[in-house]
């Protein structure tokens, strides 16, 4: 009887230990969202400041601030490709850009 409650108990913990780490990821993903967005929203009024516009990165002709990773096309270099995606958004500013 009392190994069958504390195998409960035990059970009930490791449920709540697995709810409390899926809580973190799931804020984890929401928090880089939104320093994602954040930035990127910086980078569009830095690049609006600017005294040319900022050239295509690729032959897809979407707009260089624009999420390349899901929107190119399937034989394009940037097609979930973040790290390519950052190195050439990079070039284009002075400071490195990091998008992950």
């Amino acid at each position: 009887m009392l190994e069958v409650e504390a195998m409960k108990r035990e059970e009930e913990a490791t449920i709540n230990d697995a709810e409390r780490l899926s809580a973190a990821k799931v804020q984890k993903v929401v928090e880089a969202e939104r320093y994602i967005d954040a930035y990127r929203k910086q980078l569009q009024l830095e690049a609006a400041a600017r005294s040319r516009p900022l050239p295509p990165l690729c032959s897809c002709g979407l707009d260089p601030l624009d999420n390349h990773t899901e929107r190119c096309a399937r034989n394009c270099i940037f097609f979930k490709n973040p790290q390519a995606y950052g190195r050439a958004l990079s070039g284009l500013f002075v400071r490195p850009i990091v998008l992950d």
